[in-house]
């Protein structure tokens, strides 16, 4: 099997799994190919060979980010169709398709235009003390959480910049807590196995089935899964809510595709990344082995060293550091190699087990033992489990 990773950078931990398995693997990344060898973000090559432009047939593509290739894509497309990828980067059309699906979202107002907006926005703030502003200039996403009053200074600053080719997205803030659900889609369909956690500062995941998740959340899922299978999107995909807590009602955030991210290593701890792809093309489940699989992010506040690099054994260990350079670092036999990008990414220490609190308490403990200095937090992820317990049942 010939494999093509497309990358910006975020999948080069892939790129080697696939060679490991013993894959032929092409790896690309649109505007860094180009660079010579020596740079940091081509550090993989000699161990898997980069190309200057996908023009060969491959078995398979996978695709790491939605919006940086326009070609068209030779292969069995992983991580990437045109119609349901669009959702991931056009929150507004989001939005639309998922009131379509009758899937709950924040009340909001797509701002695309000033002064013809006014009403609409003082009937969202008047109503509502907290809102959420997302904005997406030229591919660049951000979002700022703010007061009602501090959202329309905020939106007053920037009007000139508001128009239909720069809309801005503006929403009641839910109070709530995050969970998200990872969903893969095989050329059968939507699979039974699916995994969901919580959004905090430890990452827990739990694989789970589909046909046993409570019908309040089950439903929504569903429905994103047969939109994502009859776009032609093969992969795996996460949709993100937020469940209010007053009335359960899940909110939906944001759908993405997942798993080429290096996060995605909560999910593949047990699997490995070639299991995926092979789950996806050739629509077999994935099976339980683990009942929970963690991450627990790290912060350091220095660049990486030696001493660093050192203590870190035989661990996958991405992480960012404040001066917003990102390392990931591989070893391979005796060597370590460390690929960088210019973006701040948190890190983590990956473990699977069948009792949440003992597996995060036993990661906290190996990391304190690397004597580095990290800042650890597991006491979100216990609380937003106790928050969803009540209501899941048991697998």
């Amino acid at each position: 099997m010939k494999v093509l990773v497309i990358d910006t950078g975020i999948g080069a931990g892939h790129a080697l799994d696939l060679h490991n398995a013993g894959l032929a693997v092409d790896y690309y990344i649109p505007w860094f190919s180009t660079l010579p060898d020596e740079s940091p973000h081509l550090l993989l090559s000699g161990i898997v060979s980069k190309v200057l432009f996908p023009e060969e047939d491959y078995d398979v593509v996978v695709v790491a980010d939605v919006g940086y290739h326009s070609f068209s894509l030779p292969g069995y497309v992983i991580g990437y169709s045109p119609d349901f990828s669009k959702l991931e980067v056009d929150r507004i059309l989001a939005k639309h398709v998922f009131q379509d699906l009758e899937i709950p979202v924040a009340e909001y107002v797509a701002l695309t235009n000033w002064e013809e907006q006014q009403n609409e926005l003082s009937s969202l703030s008047s109503r509502f003390p907290e809102l959420v502003v997302k904005t997406n200039w030229r591919g660049n996403f951000e979002t700022k959480i703010l007061t009602n009053r501090e959202a329309l200074v905020y939106l007053s600053s920037i009007k000139e910049m508001i128009c239909e080719a720069n809309p801005i997205l503006v929403e009641r803030k839910i109070d709530g807590k995050e969970i998200g659900f990872d969903l893969l889609v095989t050329d059968k369909g939507l699979s039974d196995r699916i995994f969901y956690g919580y959004a905090s500062h430890a990452h827990a995941v739990r694989a789970y089935s589909l046909g046993l998740t409570p019908l309040w959340i089950r439903k929504h899922l569903e429905a994103l899964g047969e939109l994502a299978y009859a776009s032609g999107f093969r992969g795996m995909f996460s949709a993100e809510f937020i469940v209010d807590r007053t009335t359960l009602t899940p909110y939906i955030l944001e759908v993405a595709a997942r798993f080429p991210y290096m996060t995605s290593l909560i999910y593949t701890y047990n699997y490995g990344f070639y299991d995926i792809i092979r789950a996806v093309t050739e629509g077999f489940h994935l099976v339980d082995t683990g009942k929970w699989m963690a991450g627990i992010p790290v912060f350091s506040r220095d660049r990486f060293g030696e001493v660093v690099i050192d203590k870190l054994d035989n661990y996958m260990f991405p992480m960012g550091s404040y001066q917003f350079v990102a390392s990931q670092i591989y070893k391979i036999g005796n060597e370590y190699r460390v690929v960088e990008w210019p973006i701040q990414r948190i890190g983590a220490v990956y473990g699977s087990g069948s009792d949440l609190k003992v597996l995060l308490e036993s990661m906290v403990s190996e990391v304190l033992k690397k004597e580095l200095p990290f800042e650890i937090g597991v006491e979100e992820i216990l609380d937003a489990q106790n928050f969803f317990a009540p209501h899941f049942e048991e697998v």
